[in-house]
């Protein structure tokens, strides 16, 4: 490396992709719709609710299907968030002068998870106040509304790994389609290999290791199953997202 090159903060990295993002169409129109199907899964799901509500039959509500529309989309958001960059052409333009492929992409990814975070908090803030308005309106009390702050982690959580894993996809095949392919079609039927008498499946489950993971009471051989699958569907395409940037931007 040239004595000259003084490579740019990685904070300032961060704040530099954080500006990317929001010219990226695909990227806003994708948080947009997340947000907006958990918000109306949100008011169907509240809306149903009958006899005396209370707290915990506020969170199990939330947890259900409202949590589940909102994380589904995030694979799909990720994918596209890794592979604009590429399909764009600004990745090769920065990547042929920059000396520090790895820290760009690790940056690109920060930043795009700090998006995640944002927009879930947007989420299960207006979530919140959409229960309290739709229990008001059917004519319970607003105390129950406080149970959507308890799957609040697993919201979270489920969040951050869908959309991690669909930029980690998107960043190794540089193709939404695929990726999409990948999340939506092949990792969902993964469950069911086997090897002889071994379930491998289990292994390699990943949506079964997030809902183990979001449980409270999990440990064993079901936690570490849970923990392999979330590490190897993170670590192979990371893998191949670097491999990819350092021997081509192709």
């Amino acid at each position: 490396m040239n004595d000259w090159y003084r490579p740019i903060p990685f904070g300032r990295l961060i704040l530099v992709h954080r500006q990317i993002w929001r010219a990226q169409r695909g990227v806003l129109a994708g948080c947009l719709l997340a947000l907006v199907a958990g918000l109306l899964s949100v008011a169907a799901g509240m809306a149903t609710l009958s006899g005396t509500v209370t707290t915990a039959m506020v969170g199990a509500r939330f947890a259900a299907f409202p949590v589940l529309t909102f994380t589904l989309l995030w694979t799909a958001v990720g994918a596209i968030a890794a592979a604009s960059p590429f399909k764009s052409g600004w990745a090769a333009v920065v990547l042929t002068v920059a000396p520090r492929r790895g820290r760009w992409l690790a940056a690109c990814m920060a930043s795009f998870l700090l998006l995640t975070v944002a927009v879930t908090a947007l989420f299960a803030v207006s979530a919140a106040v959409l229960t309290a308005a739709v229990l008001a309106a059917r004519g319970h009390g607003l105390a129950p509304a406080a149970g959507i702050a308890r799957p609040m982690g697993v919201l979270l959580v489920m969040s951050v790994v869908e959309a991690g894993i669909g930029f980690l996809l998107g960043a190794a095949t540089r193709s939404v389609p695929a990726s999409i392919i990948i999340g939506y079609v092949v990792a969902p039927v993964l469950p069911m290999a086997r090897f002889g008498s071994a379930d491998l499946g289990r292994w390699l489950d990943l949506n079964g290791a997030l809902t183990a993971l979001s449980s409270a009471h999990v440990g064993g051989l079901t936690l570490l199953s849970a923990v392999t699958a979330v590490a190897l569907w993170a670590g192979v395409p990371t893998l191949v997202a670097w491999s990819r940037l350092r021997s081509s931007l192709t």
